[in-house]
């Protein structure tokens, strides 16, 4: 048990040292994980003409990949149709609209300022002054950086130019792949294997749930809040529908979704973009602080004190993947504990602690 958790951290530890070059195919696996069961399901409950009936799941896994393509590429467009007509908008009168968004802050800059001594204001103008200039060495840095990471990018491109082609030969052959996996490993090692992956898979299937309940209360806060500001219903509805669904990508998802409702703000409504994005902070910070480590703790089985916690110390040793898996990663490790704590019970033939003996085979 001790050599196989050894090699188990050491792949783990491949894994996310590689993950710039598995990004596409770990997105692969997890959509295959999420689309699995659809696939047993219509091979169930469908009927074929017997000339089909061997190429039953080849015919199904098309049909689903092809549905998905045709419906992402529908809401694709839609998103993308919506932001270029925006976009127009916004530079056909991007004069009127700054003009309007920089008197707002400048006369909002202005009364804050009134309010303090003259030595005070002066340093406020001095902060002002150095944090525009720090502003536009930023973006001249970002700017200089974004060329070197290029070679990056096209591998990574080239890695999601994979994804259909990789998720349609595992999802034909999940089985095979599968057992295939486990034939190749000695007796002992195949059993703890495929324990071990049951534990991932039950913890995955957990998480994805806690994204799913977050995804839907972001979209319905921010719904019902662009509604009391008097966003009309569509608008309101696509704007909300955005956050939700970009709510269930980790880090970049919500900033994704605020830059979009922003820019359709401004070119719509470029009076309510502070009041928009007032909104949109508001709903981060109760999701961040209060209902990511509750849902994904209570789902997960851990404190919601202690989520809040590993989302901090994720974020300051990994960064984004720190935040991503911190929660997850957690989980996983504390049931391979319990799994390995039952194992050496059972193995001196005393009660289990964590599961029940029909849980993982022996």
């Amino acid at each position: 048990m001790i050599v196989f958790l050894v090699f188990l951290t050491a792949f783990f530890w491949l894994v996310y040292a590689l993950r710039s070059v598995l990004l596409p195919f770990m997105l692969g696996l997890l959509i295959a994980y999420i689309l699995h069961p659809l696939i047993l399901w219509l091979e169930k409950y469908t009927i074929f003409p017997k000339r089909l009936e061997k190429q039953k799941r080849l015919v199904i896994v098309i049909l689903v990949l092809l549905t998905l393509l045709i419906l992402g590429t529908l809401v694709a467009s839609y998103m993308i149709a919506t932001l270029i007509n925006t976009a127009t908008d916004l530079m056909n009168n991007a004069s009127e609209i700054f003009s309007a968004v920089i008197n707002y802050f400048s006369n909002l800059l202005e009364t804050i300022r009134s309010q303090f001594s003259p030595d005070v204001q002066a340093r406020i103008d001095e902060f002002v002054a150095d944090a525009t200039g720090k502003l536009g060495g930023a973006v001249q840095g970002v700017i200089a950086q974004s060329f070197t990471i290029i070679p990056t990018t096209i591998g990574f491109i080239f890695g999601f130019a994979a994804l259909p082609m990789f998720l349609f030969y595992i999802l034909k052959d999940w089985e095979k792949l599968r057992d295939g996996l486990y034939h190749g490993l000695p007796g002992i090692a195949a059993v703890h294997t495929r324990n071990v992956l049951t534990i991932i898979g039950n913890v995955l299937g957990r998480y994805l749930r806690a994204q799913l309940l977050l995804g839907s209360i972001v979209g319905s806060l921010s719904f019902i809040g662009l509604l009391l500001l008097k966003v009309n219903f569509g608008l309101a509805l696509l704007l909300a529908l955005v956050a939700g669904l970009f709510e269930m990508v980790p880090t970049i998802g919500p900033w994704i979704s605020g830059i979009f409702a922003v820019i359709i703000i401004l070119a719509t409504y470029p009076d309510m973009v502070v009041w928009i994005i007032g909104l949109f902070l508001m709903v981060q910070l109760l999701e961040n602080n209060l209902l990511v480590p509750r849902v994904q703790g209570q789902l997960l089985h851990i404190h919601p004190a202690i989520a809040l916690l590993l989302l901090v110390l994720g974020a300051y040793l990994a960064g984004i993947w720190g935040i991503l898996l911190a929660i997850p990663l957690a989980a996983t490790i504390v049931q391979i504990f319990q799994y390995t704590d039952d194992m050496a019970r059972m193995e001196d033939h005393l009660p289990l602690l964590h599961h029940d003996t029909k849980s993982f085979e022996k």
